[in-house]
């Protein structure tokens, strides 16, 4: 979600521990309206999409 218009990550100060594990202390916040124009996961799915229209055989899609 951080990577969407009017989202921002940001490091806490909480960190748990999960059976000895460490967790990642960051975290997101809206400072602004949610928009997704330029989000590159879209730009992965489009590259998907294309790959699988010019080298398949018709028998596979391209989910996102």
């Amino acid at each position: 979600m951080s990577g969407l218009e009017g989202v921002e990550e940001f490091e806490t100060e909480y960190i748990s521990q999960l059976q000895g594990a460490k967790t990642k202390n960051k975290a997101i916040k809206l400072v602004g309206k949610v928009d997704f124009n330029h989000h590159y996961m879209l730009e992965h799915f489009t590259f998907l999409k294309e790959a699988v229209e010019q080298h398949g055989d018709g028998s596979q899609i391209a989910k996102f």
